[in-house]
């Protein structure tokens, strides 16, 4: 028994005396495999962008061979196109013929080595497209292996620097290789050129006839079915007619026995209805006596009303004109704040105001609340440009309209600086006169549309100032809208046809005579809108100088 014990104790001490060894041994090798694992990790890396690389000369390849087909593809189909013409000239039918004709001789010969390389071209694409296919499949796996190199052996990570050796010597000449060996490429006979090309037009000739006969057929199957539908349609027809005949009869029947049921019962309406007569009549007698007192009760409680309603309108304005000015002054200071949510609620503009809203943002500008407008706030609000866009780098303004139909008069120093705002549309539809000063500043205005649609008149030199817009050089104005002038004397249409814009309104205006339709005639304006105007109203002399009017003239009923 202590014999087996002592022998226990030295095998232990035997395996604690050689684990020391071999711990030893293990930190004695960490560095040098560590060091050549780390370099077989690089070399790994290295292939693995060989083989990215080579793949993509590979793409770049197959790129080429893609244009050259698609290249040979058309020329082919061109060289048969004048095959066919050439055959046709020459009235060749077998090959035996055609080989004689020396032009069709050679664009069999042009076919026979295009399609040659064609087909060589065609090889090639596959080959290098399972080339990069390969490429790509080794690649991720190399790129998966490669995370693995830490537990690889020594040998087994130069097997795989071989194995990426050995793929890119197989395709490395395929990429670098940028011209087909004639010496490998098989040229088909121009007799089977010929024989493909007659077998296609035969293959051709026959889907023709094909779908001819099929055409054919379905004709004729819908041909029987309208046949098959007429046939069923005069059935239906037919038995339509006897149960109309038999309808007849028995709606006949009814109508005799409705008739006297009718006058059964017209003979007792009647009777009927002259008692309700009587007592209508004594119904309206007590109404109209009602109806007498309620209108005289409904009169006072009205004029009652009134009275309330015209002292709470009268409160009422007299409450906002307290207010106003206060109101006026809060959409100033919001205006300057950058807030130009309330400015359409202003009645009046400062000039300080007019220069912060010159400064906002925006397409239109809408101040129809307006009641005045010094020509200081005018000068300001004549700065503004609208919204700021970009285009290609450059940076330009749209402003697309200022509208001021508030204001009922317009001085012109005002209206002068009104004219200086570059921008597309103005709106003054709320002036009802126009002295000459104002409109001779308005006629310098250089924008596209002018809307003086209040107005109801105009005087010769009003009209002469006004005509002198759109007389410069560029591009005219395209609307001068006059909509409310109903009567204009003959010098102020005169004056009027100087205009050089792209449409004229004059829609209420009720009368036209010789003279102002040769003014109108030889005017340099686009269109001339006159709705109210009927033309077969208008004398014989002023329908010869419309006729053969310079500007396009609409009247009423014309578009």
């Amino acid at each position: 028994m202590e014999n087996w014990k002592w022998r226990i104790v030295l095998a232990f001490v035997l395996l604690m005396f050689a684990a020391a060894c071999d711990n030893q041994d293990n930190s004695q090798q960490v560095e040098p495999v560590q060091k050549k694992q780390t370099l077989t990790v690089e070399s790994i890396q290295d292939k693995i962008d060989e083989i990215k690389n080579l793949r993509a000369a590979l793409l770049a390849k197959q790129k080429e061979f893609e244009e050259t087909r698609t290249h040979y593809e058309n020329q082919i189909e061109e060289l048969k196109d004048e095959l066919i013409k050439e055959q046709n000239r020459a009235g060749a039918d077998t090959f035996e013929q055609a080989i004689t004709d020396n032009r069709i001789r050679n664009r069999l010969g042009n076919i026979s080595e295009c399609d040659a390389y064609l087909q060589e071209i065609r090889r090639r694409t596959v080959g290098i497209s399972n080339g990069e296919d390969d490429l790509l499949t080794l690649t991720r796996s190399f790129e998966a292996k490669s995370r693995m190199i830490e537990s690889m052996s020594e040998e087994e990570a130069a097997r795989l620097v071989r194995q990426v050796n050995v793929v890119i010597a197989k395709y490395l000449p395929e990429a670098n290789k940028l011209v087909i060996d004639k010496n490998l490429v098989k040229f088909k006979s121009k007799k089977q050129i010929w024989e493909e090309i007659k077998a296609e037009q035969a293959k051709l000739e026959e889907a023709k006839r094909l779908k001819a006969e099929d055409e054919r057929r379905v004709e004729a199957k819908k041909a029987r079915l309208r046949q098959e539908d007429e046939a069923e349609k005069l059935k239906a027809e037919e038995a339509k007619r006897v149960v109309a005949k038999k309808e007849r009869l028995r709606q006949k029947a009814e109508a005799t026995k409705l008739k006297a049921e009718r006058l059964k019962a017209e003979k007792e309406r009647r009777a009927e209805a002259k008692k309700e007569r009587l007592r209508q009549k004594e119904e309206a007698e007590r109404l109209k006596a009602e109806k007498g007192e309620r209108m005289k009760a409904q009169a006072i409680a009205k004029k009652k009303a009134e009275e309330e309603a015209r002292i709470a309108k009268t409160e009422a304005i007299a409450k906002k004109k307290a207010f106003q000015p206060e109101l006026n002054r809060q959409v100033w200071q919001e205006i300057c704040d950058g807030i130009y949510d309330r400015y359409n609620e202003l009645t009046e503009l400062s000039p300080v105001a007019a220069n912060c809203l010159s400064k906002g943002d925006g397409e239109r500008l809408s101040l129809n609340n307006l009641t005045t407008l010094s020509p200081e706030a005018a000068r300001c609000l004549a700065q503004w440009k609208g919204a700021r866009n970009s285009f290609i780098g450059n940076e330009f303004f749209i402003a697309r309209y200022i509208s001021l139909d508030g204001l009922k008069t317009l001085s012109p120093e005002t209206a002068k600086h009104l004219a200086t705002w570059i921008g597309e549309s103005l709106y003054l539809n709320g002036l009802t006169t126009l002295s000459p000063e104002t409109a001779k500043h308005l006629g310098q205005w250089r924008g596209e549309s002018l809307n003086l649609n209040g107005l109801t008149t105009l005087s010769p030199y009003t009209a002469k100032h006004l005509g002198d817009w759109g007389n410069w050089e560029g591009q005219c104005p395209k609307n001068l809208c006059l909509y409310s002038v109903k009567k204009l004397s003959t010098k102020a249409i005169k004056n009027l046809s100087k205009l050089k814009v792209g449409n004229l309104n004059l829609n209420n205006l009720t009368s036209l005579n010789r003279e102002e339709a040769r003014s109108l005639s030889i005017s340099n304006i686009g269109t001339i809108r006159l709705r109210r105007i009927t033309r077969s109203k208008l004398s014989k002399e002023a329908k010869i100088y419309l006729k053969h009017a310079k500007p396009q003239i609409l009247f009423n009923s014309e578009k």
